[in-house]
């Protein structure tokens, strides 16, 4: 019997244009939550892609994240779990870029949960490199600056599952009627006569602070406020991902 020829793949190279590619990673961008769109898209690339490395690597993160859904960094006691880390790490380490799906400039790679293990780049400007943060096997998380974000958020969303944003020069502050709340401003009223004003930590685009969802019982209409500073950012992250995926012309996510 003779052997079996070895199959030789025409899209290795381009599989990420592929109409069929694109098809699985919009159902995979529309429901970033689910597994099943992601482990059907892993075994279309090892296939027809005929790249090993990524549809390994995204089980590898979902296998892992199965084991303990709740586990983000320091050391894992279970044998189980560390095996599956270490399989992660050494995919992450020997692939690098090639996981990511798309290409992300300047960012640096970063694979949840272990903030240690990264790609650094350098940034646009010379500055901390943005990070782009793997979980479950795709970009789920990107941290920028606000300007950057709203600059590069649909093209981000277009080819990404992010369910989660970090705008990295965006901080609530603490408003003048209070001490006991946190709030975000909105640039378009609060700074009018005042651009530099715009450059603040606490001020936002409009588009982003109208959707903002906040706790306070009353608002003046230019600024919002929560009882703590992590449940404004979590706030502004949903906004983030709402507005991106708005762009990129995917359905709000049933939490949003």
């Amino acid at each position: 019997m003779p052997p079996t020829p070895t199959r030789v793949c025409p899209l290795a190279r381009d599989y990420l244009r592929h109409p069929e590619y694109l098809s699985l990673l919009e159902t995979v961008r529309t429901f970033p939550h689910d597994d099943a769109p992601r482990l059907i898209l892993a075994d279309w690339i090892q296939f027809e892609g005929d790249h090993d490395a990524r549809g390994e690597f995204i089980r590898a993160q979902i296998r892992r994240f199965r084991l303990d859904p709740n586990f983000r960094h320091g050391s894992a006691t279970d044998a189980k779990m560390r095996e599956a880390i270490a399989h992660e790490c050494r995919l992450f380490i020997k692939n690098g870029r090639t996981l990511t799906g798309g290409d992300l400039g300047v960012f640096a790679i970063q694979c949840d949960p272990s903030p240690s293990r990264f790609i650094p780049v350098s940034g646009p400007t010379g500055d901390d490199a943005w990070q782009a943060i793997l979980h479950r096997g795709f970009v789920s998380e990107i941290r920028m600056p606000c300007r950057d974000f709203m600059e590069r958020a649909g093209e981000l969303f277009a080819i990404h599952p992010i369910s989660h944003v970090m705008l990295t020069d965006k901080q609530p502050a603490a408003p003048l009627i209070t001490t006991e709340a946190v709030a975000f401003y909105d640039q378009q009223h609060i700074s009018p006569n005042n651009p530099a004003r715009r450059t603040e930590p606490d001020d936002l685009p409009t588009i982003l602070f109208k959707g903002l969802e906040f706790s306070s019982v009353e608002e003046p209409g230019y600024w919002k406020m929560w009882r703590r500073a992590d449940i404004a950012m979590e706030a502004l992250s949903r906004r983030c991902v709402a507005h991106g995926r708005e762009l990129a012309g995917l359905a709000p996510l049933p939490d949003e």
